[in-house]
């Protein structure tokens, strides 16, 4: 969960964020993996809030990034995790 705006949003780095982020920026997600520009990482983040939640924009979001660095780590670390998941699944399904 991240605050912007006295709000608590949910972050859902999942197939519905992947949707999103391809959709919106034309770029697949394995785009991400290859040298991808800030402005990348960042959209493909909110596109994880907005999965969830359709009532924040793009500047607030970035505007809450600016009022509190320590978000960034966190939406690393719910990324990697559901990347790990994704691995772990296309691992089980190679068996």
């Amino acid at each position: 969960m991240i605050k912007i705006n006295d709000k608590e949003f949910e972050i859902k780095v999942g197939y519905s964020a992947i949707v999103k982020f391809e959709s919106e920026t034309g770029k697949s997600i394995a785009d991400l993996g290859k040298d991808p520009k800030i402005s990348e990482v960042l959209k493909f983040y909110f596109c994880g809030i907005k999965a969830k939640d359709n009532k924040v924009t793009f500047e607030e979001f970035l505007d809450a990034l600016d009022d509190d660095p320590t978000l960034m780590a966190e939406m690393q670390e719910e990324f990697t995790k559901t990347m790990n998941s994704f691995a772990a699944i296309g691992e089980e399904a190679k068996k």
